[in-house]
């Protein structure tokens, strides 16, 4: 038998209400009454849902929760956090986070799990949810509606949802939910439902589903943590910055969906992380794990890495042709820069590299990484590399000479090479740690957060040198170099294509 919606409403106002004076009770003689005097300013509830007794089981939502619990943790939440959560421990969660955010001026609730959307309602399942009928719904499951109405109730002057459980229908044998809901994904918040003050986001849009992804977290959970940790960055923009970041990440497959009161004007008034010191871009990262970063004013992202030996390795694994001097050098482990590659072998691995992974990857222009470098507005991009070699002063550190210690990993007094001994190529007053090369990011990035735009090794450009066509373009010194002239940003070296101990690559991909 089946009660009426009014009875259900009766119902559920009474176990509200039992629920309260049961968890004021325990909150009294356990150690959660703490957070009835916490004072703390920015508070977070975290649930990652995933062993579910009647729904498809999920496997990364209570790995993303501690994900986005310890990044939170970071940046001054204090946070309460559920795994595999039933409905009892649900809300007796949701009590415990408006207790803890009395007084707090920000809040974020953040979920990960199945979430399904019916009759325009969207609701948030427990572990336990059965959901047979559709009264259910209202004892088994979470609504939407109920956690924004209880962050209403703390007035908090500043409210974060972060919704990852935009997935397929959990209960696909439930016929009732299957014809009465969307679906797929959740429904968009309608401009009455959101409180003042509240910033919502789904990891998809409305209807569309989110991709798990093949690690351990989702790739929205992935650039949540690489983004809202961000300082330097309104909150608002931080949000921005995480579906912009999956959009490209999955090539647009999955666009996260943003509402806000308003203008946002709360969001732009403070950052989500204060204490920071590094600002980090937007970066997309490869299925080789190669990181790329955005450079004003280039129309490409630059790897923020030279190449390394297992990058190429992969490339050689699946081209049998491709000469081996590169493979088994002395000192060289998998995150080294590869060296003994020509241009035309680094080109091919760009060719490869784009069929890959359906992207355009090639060598960066020699303007490209004067950009890169921080010298490209004074230079006139119109003149050859051979016209601007040299001309502009300073270095990738600066205008110190010598380089500070441990600058990066330069031709200094550790050089084993006599020929650069024997040409005053080696810098007296510097040593470093590393003869040969040393593995990529061994060193400070610059304000591109590109790491070895001086040292380690030369890096092969698209250009050529000059109109004559002999030599192709080699940016950024090597550690056999040592020369107040071979180490400055502006430095080229015209090279035929071949092959050398000092030589490497360092690849750009193109972003639309």
């Amino acid at each position: 038998m089946y009660l009426t919606i009014q009875e259900l409403n009766l119902l559920l106002l009474y176990m509200k209400s039992c629920r309260r004076i049961l968890l004021a009770y325990t909150l009294v003689g356990s150690a959660f009454f703490t957070f009835m005097s916490t004072g703390a300013e920015r508070v977070a509830l975290v649930v990652g849902n995933g062993d579910y007794s009647h729904a498809t089981k999920l496997a990364n939502p209570p790995l993303d929760a501690v994900a986005i619990e310890s990044l939170l943790k970071q940046v001054g939440f204090e946070v309460l956090t559920l795994r595999d959560a039933n409905v009892e421990g649900f809300y007796e969660g949701l009590e415990q986070f408006k207790t803890k955010a009395k007084g707090a001026k920000v809040g974020l609730f953040y979920f990960a799990g199945h979430g399904v959307e019916v009759d325009g309602e969207n609701y948030l399942l427990p572990v336990d949810a059965e959901l047979s009928a559709v009264p259910q719904l209202r004892t088994q499951a979470v609504s939407l509606e109920t956690v924004l109405d209880d962050m209403e109730d703390v007035k908090l002057a500043a409210k974060m949802v972060i919704l990852d459980c935009c997935r397929d229908n959990p209960l696909p044998t439930r016929s009732w939910l299957a014809t009465r809901s969307a679906g797929g994904g959740l429904q968009a918040v309608a401009d009455g439902q959101l409180p003042p003050a509240t910033m919502i986001m789904f990891a998809s849009a409305p209807g569309k589903v989110a991709l798990d992804g093949a690690g351990a977290n989702s790739p929205f959970t992935k650039a949540l943590v690489e983004q809202l940790g961000r300082s330097k960055i309104t909150a608002f923009d931080a949000f921005l910055a995480v579906s912009d970041n999956v959009a490209l990440v999955t090539k647009e497959r999955q666009i996260p969906w943003i509402k806000f009161d308003g203008a946002g004007r709360r969001f732009r008034m403070f950052s989500l992380n204060e204490g920071a010191s590094i600002d980090v871009p937007i970066a997309y990262t490869n299925s080789l794990g190669m990181r790329f970063m955005p450079v004003p004013g280039a129309d490409v992202f630059f790897c923020e890495h030279e190449t390394r030996v297992k990058d190429y390795a992969a490339f050689a694994a699946e081209n049998p042709g491709v000469n081996m001097r590169w493979k088994n050098i002395d000192g060289q482990t998998s995150d080294h820069p590869v060296v003994q590659v020509s241009w035309e072998e680094a080109k091919a691995f760009c060719k490869w590299l784009s069929r890959k992974e359906r992207r355009i990857y090639r060598l960066p222009t020699d303007h490209e990484w004067s950009l890169a470098v921080g010298i490209g507005d004074k230079e006139d991009a119109s003149l050859s590399p051979e016209a601007k070699n040299g001309k502009v002063p300073g270095y990738p550190w600066g205008n110190q000479w010598p380089p500070p210690e441990g600058t990066g990993n330069l031709g200094g007094m550790e050089s084993t090479s006599d020929s650069a001994r024997e040409h005053g190529l080696i810098i007296k007053e510097y040593t470093d740690e590393h003869p040969f090369t040393a593995p990529v990011k061994s060193y400070s990035a610059n304000e591109n957060r590109l790491f070895d735009m001086g040292g380690n090794v030369t890096e092969w450009c698209e250009d050529w040198f000059n109109d004559k066509k002999e030599g192709r373009v080699l940016r950024g010194s090597s550690w056999w170099v040592g020369t107040e002239k071979g180490l400055r940003s502006s430095m080229r070296i015209e090279w035929p294509s071949a092959r050398a101990p000092n030589t490497g690559f360092r690849a750009v991909v193109e972003l639309e």
